[in-house]
């Protein structure tokens, strides 16, 4: 996948700690990011695939684990406490 096409972060939180894919995304809206909780800014140019991003000049440690990653973790968790045997 080259530069123009690749995808690092497709889905997102918004302010309710929903989430949302970047095809879902408006412009301007408030979005975040799954893992380290900075503010993303959502990329819907023409030129490149659209994506999620943190917002230039930010300096926090992310792993780059995916957005989708990051979900299938919280899901299988959920899960799991939810169907506990006592």
């Amino acid at each position: 996948m080259d530069e123009k096409t690749a995808v690092t972060y497709p889905i997102a939180k918004d302010e309710e700690d929903r989430w949302v894919e970047i095809k879902n995304a408006r412009a301007g809206g408030k979005y975040f990011c799954p893992e380290c909780r900075s503010r993303f800014i959502s990329r819907l140019g023409e030129i490149r695939a659209h994506h999620f991003a943190h917002y230039p000049g930010y300096s926090g440690v992310c792993t780059g684990e995916s957005g989708y990653h990051s979900l299938a973790k919280h899901l299988l968790a959920y899960y799991f406490d939810k169907n506990k045997q006592v």
